[in-house]
């Protein structure tokens, strides 16, 4: 593994994700509270108190106490004393780094996102991934993410939000369309989110001729949100990954009509 080197106020996604973390070793190049190198965040974050009051804010953890007949001593320096109402985050504190022993051999950094601690772009993306979808508070199976382009999958994402340009989301920014916003597929109500990707006349018959195919009766939902929470709890006789896959596949034609 890598000795820890040019990770000092990075900000790029690796560090702001909590994916890099660093294995003490000497200490010399481990910031005490500023590095992830015991638990899962900075100490500074995890103890505001302790940070607030530490006198080497930036000090790497060798600096933090010294080596008596061959035992490890933290030694830390405060501007004060801590107040009653300090002390159980103190206390805290200690526990948590009292048993964590220095080494002779030099601190390394290592990469959370993969069992062997080596960075990969493939274990870089499928935590871009996780986390954006965790963000977005929306499910979807790593099979999907895997199969679908990541352009349909924001896509179907969007229009979940109604957050594309119909000609009704056009028209509440004031934008004046000659129709007047009728839906250019069957010249029959407003073209809104929903209306073009579902209820549409033409539209509809497209998902209904889907769900035929697998002898079902099936009446649309009013939403996409609840069209995708459906979908996967139809009865049908076709592959499972494949059926997953024909929502998107078909929001993403209607879109080149």
């Amino acid at each position: 593994m890598p000795k820890l080197v040019g990770i000092r106020g990075s900000s790029g996604s690796c560090v702001s994700m909590g994916l890099l973390a660093c294995k003490l070793g000497n200490g010399e190049s481990i910031r005490f509270l500023d590095d992830v190198w015991v638990g899962d965040m900075m100490l500074r974050v995890l103890y505001p108190r302790v940070y607030a009051l530490s006198l080497k804010k930036n000090g790497a953890v060798s600096e933090m106490g010294h080596r008596i007949g061959g035992k490890w001593e933290w030694n830390f320096e405060f501007r004060r004393g801590f107040f009653y109402w300090e002390l159980d985050q103190y206390h805290e504190f200690q526990c948590l780094i009292q048993f964590v022993l220095s080494k002779e051999e030099p601190d390394i950094i290592f990469w959370k996102g993969d069992t062997m601690g080596m960075f990969s772009v493939k274990g870089l993306c499928c935590a871009l991934e996780d986390k954006w979808y965790c963000e977005a508070g929306w499910v979807v199976s790593k099979v999907i993410r895997k199969l679908v382009p990541a352009k349909v999958t924001t896509f179907m994402w969007q229009l979940q939000q109604s957050r594309v340009a119909t000609k009704a989301n056009l028209l509440e920014k004031q934008i004046i369309l000659p129709d007047g916003g009728v839906c250019g597929l069957c010249v029959d109500g407003i073209e809104t989110t929903y209306h073009l990707f579902l209820h549409c006349k033409e539209v509809w018959a497209t998902w209904c001729s889907v769900v035929q195919r697998e002898g079902l009766c099936w009446v649309i939902t009013q939403t996409v949100s609840n069209l995708l929470l459906e979908w996967g709890e139809l009865r049908i006789i076709s592959d499972w990954v494949m059926w997953d896959m024909i929502p998107y596949a078909l929001v993403w034609t209607i879109t080149i009509w």
